[in-house]
């Protein structure tokens, strides 16, 4: 496991372990790398039984890319069942397929989450990605406080680093766990915090307070020499799904609730990197798509949605747009690149939706990064 100074960073994004999130990841500058420790979460592929696509994903990052692990924790659905199917006898061979592959991956992803001997599943899977700062695992702190217990004491051996994400569920006795964990290492340093208030844009303020009174409870329980060194984030995820038609600008309240929490502590910013995140997977895949062209800002998102479904010129319309819209604000990022790219020579070889997701993502690391270079250090 690898011994990281966190305080080097300034922005942590929670990111699901998938093909998007690669591209995005991947074009980053030098700059923003630098100012950034992703938190990548393995993650259900499409309808598959397993984590292998995710696993695969973090195996040809660039090597010597340091970044959290994590698992979303979302159960595969059941599968989605058509009224009035043009085939029954196929679709129900893919119902029966896709239901032996659901069943599959939640026997996965339990086993991952299972609190035996300290989540010693988790722990064997971890330890065959060497540049992977841990996220504890638990699903009910109060049921499980030895197991993570033990699980904490086991990941930071050797003065490795770990990480722990605490929810407004049952956080309470996450924090008193923290503090525990704390406690008993040599060094605060070898722990990052991050209190994760979830995907919303209602109650920011509640929100902030939350994450700030969940600190002022850890440290609190900490002696004055146990707190040095200690770093803490404060994230959110305020991007929703855009269901719009045209022009739309979007106010970023992830530093809403940041600016509520850094009052009691100098947190650092994350978020979920600019991508909705619904609380369950969905087994329905939509057929068509809205061309929908994302320019990040540093607090908020001009978003262009085409009225037209599957009308990939909706791409170069929404990057022409946007181009001329006055809030338009580039840097030098890949994803800002692609827009004037495709608004001057029209779309080429950005004909694809994952493209455009990944020119969401890439956009809004790089502003994120440089923005909370500025607020946090």
């Amino acid at each position: 496991m690898p011994i990281i100074d966190f305080n080097q960073y300034c922005y942590f994004p929670s990111l699901l372990a998938g093909d998007v999130e690669r591209l995005a990841f991947e074009e980053l500058t030098n700059q923003a790398r630098e100012l950034t420790l992703p938190m990548f979460e393995l993650a259900r592929y499409r309808t598959e039984g397993d984590f292998a696509h995710s696993i695969e994903i973090l195996n040809n990052l660039p090597d010597g890319t340091q970044y959290l692990l994590d698992i979303d924790k979302r159960a595969a659905p059941p599968p989605y069942i058509a009224q009035n199917p043009n085939d029954p006898v196929a679709d129900a061979q893919r119902v029966a397929q896709q239901t032996q592959t659901q069943q599959a991956f939640n026997a996965q992803l339990g086993q991952l989450l299972r609190p035996t001997n300290g989540f010693e599943n988790w722990r064997n899977l971890v330890a065959q990605f060497p540049d992977a700062v841990p996220v504890l695992q638990f699903t009910n702190p109060t049921m499980q406080h030895m197991n993570i217990i033990r699980q904490a004491a086991l990941l930071s051996q050797g003065g490795a680093s770990i990480a722990m994400r605490i929810r407004s569920r049952m956080s309470e006795v996450s924090c008193q766990i923290a503090a525990q964990i704390l406690a008993l290492l040599p060094s605060s340093s070898q722990l990052l915090l991050i209190f994760d208030a979830g995907q919303g844009r209602r109650d920011l303020v509640g929100r902030g307070e939350w994450i700030a009174a969940s600190m002022d409870n850890i440290l609190s329980q900490l002696e004055i020499e146990q707190q040095a060194g200690l770093v803490a984030v404060a994230m959110s995820n305020s991007y929703n799904a855009p269901g719009h038609s045209g022009m739309r600008e979007a106010v970023n309240h992830d530093w809403t609730v940041w600016n509520e929490a850094v009052e009691a502590f100098a947190f650092r910013f994350g978020d979920y990197g600019g991508s909705p995140r619904q609380n369950n997977l969905s087994a329905f895949v939509p057929r068509s798509y809205r061309a929908t062209v994302v320019h990040s800002l540093d607090q908020g998102w001009l978003i262009h949605r085409h009225e037209n479904a599957d009308d990939p010129n909706g791409w170069v319309l929404g990057a022409q747009a946007i181009r001329q819209h006055d809030a338009f604000d580039p840097i030098d990022s890949w994803g800002d690149g692609v827009i004037a790219q495709v608004a001057d020579h029209g779309l080429g070889e950005y004909d694809a939706s994952r493209v455009w997701h990944a020119v969401r993502v890439n956009g809004h690391l790089e502003r994120q990064a440089r923005y909370a270079q500025e607020m946090c250090f």
